[in-house]
């Protein structure tokens, strides 16, 4: 790496390269088992593993990070959401429906 340094951690995530592809199919797959977006802090690995639990294992399953979002489409995470699921979508549990579903 060009002078970063990567702990023992998240030194697999640095070598693993998410595409746009990647992402978007990740993103679905997460809503299509879980029910809703998933929001930055779903996707965020530290957040997980502080909160254990079932926390830790969505975001261990999803395969991919907050970051890597950001990275993949190089914007704001909510505005790849948008672009993945549609102008009117929000992470979270519940949307503007309340049922936690797509607009």
């Amino acid at each position: 790496m060009t002078g970063q340094r990567t702990c023992r951690a998240h030194s697999a995530d640095a070598s693993r390269v998410h595409t746009r592809t990647t992402v978007e199919a990740a993103l679905r797959a997460w809503h299509l088992e879980h029910g809703w977006i998933p929001t930055s802090t779903d996707l965020n690995p530290t957040l997980a593993r502080k909160a254990g639990g079932d926390a830790l294992e969505r975001q261990r399953a999803a395969g991919i990070s907050a970051e890597s979002v950001r990275r993949a489409y190089a914007m704001t995470y909510a505005d790849a959401i948008r672009v993945v699921f549609g102008p009117a979508a929000r992470p979270g549990r519940t949307h503007e429906t309340g049922s936690g579903q797509l607009p």
